[in-house]
C-alpha cells in the first residue's frame, strides 16, 4: 500500500496501469467497433449515431477545466467530477487525481478497467473501491447491472433509493448488499435570500417537445417565461438565466435517477414545480409535484396572485446547503469509505 497521508484518489481511466493483455483487449474492441461502424454506414449511412459513440468511449481524450487554481482532466459527467473536486477542497481534504492510494473513486470504467482493479487489489497497490453512478463507459446497459457483480468492487454506488431498487431486481440477492445509494453534489449559488420576486420562470423540457399552449398561459399571466431544451443549452447559460428567475417548472416523461438540473435550481434557491414521480428528491422545501396541467396552472395562479406568498414555503438553497451541496455529498462519500 501506499506510504504518503493522501487517502483517497479520483480515477477517470486505469490505462496507465495496463498490461499486454489489457491493451490487446483494448485495441480488438476498438477494432470491432471501428468495423461496426463501417458495415453499418454501408447499410444504413443515415444513422450512425449508435457505434459513433461507441468509438468516442473509447477514445482517452483528456479535457482540462479550471477548478479554484488547479487543472483536472474532466472526463465522464462533467457536473458529478467537477462537484468531487469542490467537496474535497471544501472539506480541505488531500485527493489524487488518475493516481493510486487506498481508496479509489472510480468515475469512468469499462470490463478491462475491471480486470486492472483486481490485479492492482490483488498487488495490495489499492484497498477499497467505488463506482459513481456515471461509472460505465461502454457496454453501458451491461455493465449498469453487472458492477454489483464484481468483487473487486466494494461498492456500486447508484444516484437514489429508486436506482436501487431497480438493481435489485436485476441481480441476485448475494449482491443487493453492493448497491447503496449516494447523491452528488452541486455547487451552491451566490444568492440574495431576501430578493423580491421578479414575476419570471424557467420551463424546462426534457425528452417532451415545448408545450407552446402552457407557455402562452404563463405570459398571459403577466409571467415572464423562459424555455430551456434537455441537449439545447448551454451550462453556463442555465447558471445565467436561474438568478433572473423565480421558479422552475420540469416537464417531462422521464423518471430522474438523480436530477442534477433540478438541485441546480434548488441551488439557486429555485423551487421547482416537477411533474409527479419524476424527482427522487423532490421535497416540501424544494417544490411541489403536478400531476395534470390544469394542476400545473392552479400552481402557476397561485404565484401570480401572491408570488411573495407562494414562494416563502419552499426554503430550497438550505436544503441543498444541508443534503446536497458538494461539501455534504463529499462527507458522505467518506463515510462509505470508513464503513467498508
Amino acid at each position: 500500500m501506499n506510504g504518503d497521508n493522501v487517502k483517497y484518489s479520483i480515477i477517470t481511466s486505469f490505462k496507465k496501469w495496463y498490461g499486454i493483455s489489457e491493451w490487446i483487449m483494448y485495441w480488438s474492441i476498438r477494432l470491432k467497433y471501428f468495423a461496426e461502424l463501417n458495415i453499418y454506414k454501408l447499410i444504413n449511412p443515415k444513422r450512425t449515431d449508435k457505434y459513433r459513440i461507441g468509438l468516442d468511449a473509447l477514445k482517452s481524450e483528456v479535457r482540462f477545466e479550471q477548478v479554484n487554481s488547479r487543472k483536472v482532466p474532466i472526463i465522464g459527467h462533467r457536473q458529478l467530477e467537477l462537484s468531487l473536486v469542490r467537496g474535497f477542497d471544501d472539506l480541505h481534504v488531500l485527493f489524487k487525481f488518475d493516481e493510486l492510494s487506498e481508496n479509489i473513486i472510480v468515475l469512468w470504467a469499462d470490463k478491462i478497467d475491471l480486470r486492472v482493479i483486481r490485479r492492482l487489489r490483488k498487488q495490495r497497490k489499492i484497498k477499497h473501491v467505488v463506482t459513481v453512478p456515471t461509472a460505465c463507459k461502454y457496454d453501458y446497459k451491461d455493465l449498469m447491472w453487472n458492477f454489483p457483480k464484481y468483487e473487486c468492487i466494494d461498492y456500486s454506488l447508484v444516484a437514489s433509493d429508486n436506482v436501487k431498487v431497480k438493481n435489485e431486481k436485476l441481480i441476485t440477492s448475494q449482491y443487493h448488499k453492493k448497491i447503496k445509494p449516494w447523491a452528488s453534489g452541486v455547487e451552491l449559488g451566490k444568492v440574495d435570500l431576501s430578493a423580491k420576486p421578479n414575476l419570471s420562470c424557467i420551463c424546462y423540457y426534457k425528452r417532451l417537445p415545448v408545450d407552446r399552449e402552457l407557455t402562452e398561459f404563463i405570459e398571459s399571466s403577466g409571467i415572464k417565461c423562459h424555455i430551456i431544451e434537455y441537449t439545447k443549452y448551454k451550462f453556463e447559460d442555465w447558471l445565467q438565466l436561474l438568478p433572473k428567475v423565480d421558479f422552475v417548472i420540469f416537464y417531462q416523461d422521464y423518471i430522474e435517477t438523480q436530477g442534477l438540473a433540478m438541485a441546480e435550481a434548488w441551488a439557486h434557491n429555485k423551487p421547482t414545480l416537477i411533474k409527479a414521480g419524476r424527482s427522487p428528491y423532490l421535497t416540501d422545501d424544494t417544490g411541489l409535484f403536478w400531476n395534470t396541467t390544469d394542476e400545473l396552472k392552479k400552481f402557476i395562479s397561485e404565484y401570480k396572485d401572491n408570488p411573495e406568498k407562494f414562494l416563502s414555503q419552499f426554503s430550497p438553497y438550505k436544503w441543498v446547503e444541508n443534503n446536497m451541496s458538494d461539501k455534504i455529498s463529499v462527507q458522505n462519500l467518506i463515510k462509505i469509505f470508513e464503513n467498508i
